[in-house]
């Protein structure tokens, strides 16, 4: 139905860094720029009718949250999590209203959460576990990821490795060595079993999280430029997104057979991809630098 022209829109103008679904909501977050500031920028999605809701502190202020660019967002169930460049941790609630903001040592790679933990890689060469101990990594720190259940943390690093510690941040002596470049993205899947990785060389490989062999390896030749982004849906699908603008999307079946069941070139303008999340099992969303969130059929 037309919207009446009193209602007013939000939405963003500068690119997208990071974007999560929370329950039937889809988060997005990016940085202020009508006023000349840097401010960080939240948006919560109706994606039913398109409508966003603007993040705010407790007296409807934009006080509260991030004093510059988002970096990245997750949710842990009970809470939105974010980083941003003004090296802070920040909890807002369900609802879109900014909760505690925690000073960091360092400023922040990356942020996952899952099952209850919460996870901070900083460029001080630190895993932060929130609530818990802050363990001193041998390498840079990459990227970040949080098993469902909580119990298994995965960090990449420029040394072409994944390391897996359980969620207290306690090393579990593995260290998955197959990338020729350093690992850019992490994720797993939903049942935890797996663990996909991509890199600067434009490589995915998957991982057995309980011994951590590779499952599935060569695959490569398809993104042309470092893979940024990826995500499983509820049902095993794999969603990989690059610098290159395009989204690659994987069945088990296709993951076999090391060829992806869809392709999508040129998704985001004036840069690539930033984040996915999967809005549904047959829906996907995405960002980018053109500040666009675009949805597509899986």
């Amino acid at each position: 139905p037309p919207l009446p022209h009193s209602l007013p829109l939000a939405g963003h103008n500068r690119p997208i860094s990071t974007i999560c679904m929370c329950g039937t909501k889809l988060l997005s977050a990016s940085f202020e720029d009508a006023t000349g500031s840097t401010l960080g920028l939240f948006r919560s999605w109706d994606v039913a009718t398109g409508l966003a809701t603007p993040f705010a502190g407790p007296d409807g202020s934009q006080k509260g949250g991030h004093a510059s660019m988002v970096v990245k967002m997750a949710t842990d169930g009970n809470n939105i999590v974010s980083i941003g460049r003004d090296d802070s941790l920040l909890f807002t609630s369900p609802d879109g209203v900014y909760g505690n903001k925690v000073s960091l040592d360092a400023a922040p790679v990356d942020l996952a959460c899952g099952g209850g933990v919460v996870c901070v890689v900083l460029v001080s060469k630190e895993l932060m576990v929130v609530g818990g101990a802050t363990v001193p990594l041998p390498i840079d720190p990459t990227c970040v990821a949080v098993a469902p259940d909580g119990g298994t943390i995965a960090v990449g690093g420029d040394d072409c490795a994944v390391h897996l510690f359980d969620g207290k941040g306690v090393t579990k002596g593995l260290k998955l060595e197959r990338h020729r470049g350093a690992v850019s993205c992490a994720a797993f899947s939903g049942d935890g079993a797996k663990l996909a990785s991509g890199c600067a060389n434009k490589e995915v490989v998957i991982w057995s999280v309980k011994d951590g062999t590779p499952l599935v390896v060569n695959l490569s030749g398809y993104h042309t430029t470092r893979i940024s982004t990826m995500v499983w849906s509820s049902g095993g699908l794999l969603a990989t997104g690059g610098v290159d603008s395009t989204i690659f999307v994987w069945t088990p079946t296709s993951l076999s057979s090391q060829k992806p069941a869809a392709k999508t070139n040129l998704a985001h303008a004036s840069g690539g991809i930033n984040a996915l999340a999967f809005v549904a099992e047959d829906k996907l969303a995405s960002c980018g630098a053109d500040a666009c969130i675009k949805f597509w059929k899986v």
